[in-house]
């Protein structure tokens, strides 16, 4: 017979990043409308829970009605159930409580697994509390309350409980073990963490051009020769590059204060003109539970285009992702900010923009992605200004011999707001596609290659603004 709290040794599980998917290049500046959720997907703490084998099952079959009868039998059963079957367990509960015999700690340790299986460590944590409050030197309850705490986002408090654990001059090396590295993670939790790619660039229509050929005018007015000539599509070679830090410093329970900086973007060695880098600096407060996080930041952006001062953008940014049971979470954003160009001035402007992705889990190895963006361009030229509304999707799959893949796509609509000097209203679709492959085990110094093969095309009414391009390159990815 199992004692009624017995050690369990879980296995910790570490969640990598993801980096931020590439921007594809941008002429004068389109401004890139953003999935605002992508990065929420990358950098997500949620980690689906595997389903578990089925359990053992008895050769002998017994009815409820015969454990009411026999509560010595009905005890001994139940306390397996605990253990080794959560369905049994919920259909055991009620008729094992209403028993005037019942093991009330038994009860509450019952109600905690059930808990945690449905997701709920809040709950659990109280059950478990509960325990630890009746039984305070009952070490393997503190415990399982050190690890619902962590679950939780209640940091201080598990750490307060596993430094608790660890004084037991009793307790088993392998639980002393699973104990540190809890404290190690928890640890690292509040260091910088660190992500920077690089991949090589040889785009052959940088510009973005329409490549469109000469064009007779038909009314000359003040034209010389009656002919409108348009820029065709110029090379570049160079590489494209990203670095993020961000740092989560706990204040208590499930609240974090975050500072973050990022720079991404594109050197040419041979058409600088074309260069485009952007630094941004953001810091703000996190809420964090294991259902949960919602972080509110205010940023400051700056853009570099061709070795200029291009633009300054201040703005403030709502994010939150929420678990609903094991396979699926809801990813929402929401972001405001006013831009400010140091040249073209009539660019200036207000920008909103709302994100939503769902996120399916079919199997540990897979998931499905799909969502939708809506959003508001602002400047003083309202010919310059644009609304846009993006539906998007993507799946990843862990295949055999540790390969990865993720494959996205999805199609943007922008309607600009006035008449152009085209004579009027411009409307583009833009149809997008990206496939990633990569070896997870296949690393270089700490380093990951990654095949990165993208697709790109605008359709403007406008013939002047409609081009594609394709580019297949080698992404190197780091974390430290």
């Amino acid at each position: 017979m199992k004692k009624r709290l017995f050690w369990v040794l879980p296995c910790m599980v570490l969640v990598s990043h993801q980096s931020v998917a590439e921007n594809f290049p941008a002429t004068l500046p389109d401004e890139t409308n953003r999935d605002l959720t992508s990065h929420l997907i990358e950098e997500s703490q949620y980690t689906p829970a595997v389903a578990e084998n089925a359990e053992t099952q008895s050769n002998h079959s017994i009815s409820l009605e015969d454990l009411e009868k026999d509560f010595a039998l009905f005890h001994q059963v139940f306390n397996q159930a605990v253990e080794q079957n959560l369905e049994l367990t919920e259909a055991l509960l009620p008729s094992y409580e209403k028993n005037p015999q019942h093991d009330p700690l038994l009860v509450l340790y019952a109600q905690s697994k059930i808990a945690l299986k449905q997701n709920d460590t809040g709950a659990a944590v109280n059950y478990l509390r509960q325990i630890v409050d009746e039984k305070p030197d009952l070490t393997p309850s503190r415990f399982h309350l050190a690890r619902a705490l962590f679950a939780d986002g209640q940091m201080d408090k598990a750490e307060e409980e596993f430094q608790r654990i660890k004084a037991d001059k009793n307790l088993p090396e392998p639980v002393v073990q699973i104990v540190d590295q809890y404290l190690n993670e928890m640890a690292k939790q509040e260091k910088w963490h660190f992500d920077a790619n690089l991949y090589y660039i040889s785009d052959n229509n940088v510009n973005n051009s329409a490549n469109l050929p000469p064009e007779k005018v038909a009314n000359c007015g003040f034209m010389v020769d009656c002919t409108i000539t348009y820029p065709q599509a110029e090379k570049a070679r160079g590489v494209g590059f990203g670095l993020s830090g961000r740092k989560d410093t706990h204040i208590k329970g499930r609240y974090y204060w975050r500072v973050g900086a990022n720079t991404y973007g594109k050197h040419y060695w041979d058409n600088k003109k074309y260069n485009d880098i952007t630094a941004n600096v953001s810091t703000g407060l996190v809420y964090r539970s294991a259902q949960r996080e919602t972080v509110l930041e205010g940023y400051f952006a700056r853009r570099i285009y061709g070795n200029n001062g291009y633009s300054k953008t201040y703005g403030v940014g709502v994010n939150n992702s929420v678990a609903m049971g094991n396979r699926n979470v809801l990813f929402t954003a929401l972001d405001l900010s006013h831009k400010e160009h140091d040249q073209y001035q009539y660019l200036n402007g207000n920008d909103y923009a709302v994100s939503n992705t769902w996120l399916h889990r079919t199997s540990p190895k897979q998931y499905f992605t799909i969502g939708f963006d809506l959003g508001k361009s602002g400047a003083k030229d309202k010919s310059e200004a644009y609304q846009y509304a993006t539906i998007r999707g993507s799946w990843e799959r862990d295949w055999q011999w540790q390969i990865k893949s993720n494959f996205s796509l999805g199609l943007i609509r922008r309607n600009y707001q006035d008449i152009n000097f085209f004579g009027n209203k411009r409307h583009d679709n833009i149809y997008y596609s990206k496939l990633t492959l990569y070896k997870k085990d296949w690393h270089i110094a700490g380093i990951t290659p990654r095949v990165v093969a993208s697709y790109y095309k605008n359709k403007s009414n406008q013939k002047f603004y409609s081009y594609k391009k394709h580019q297949i390159f080698l992404d190197l990815i780091k974390r430290f």
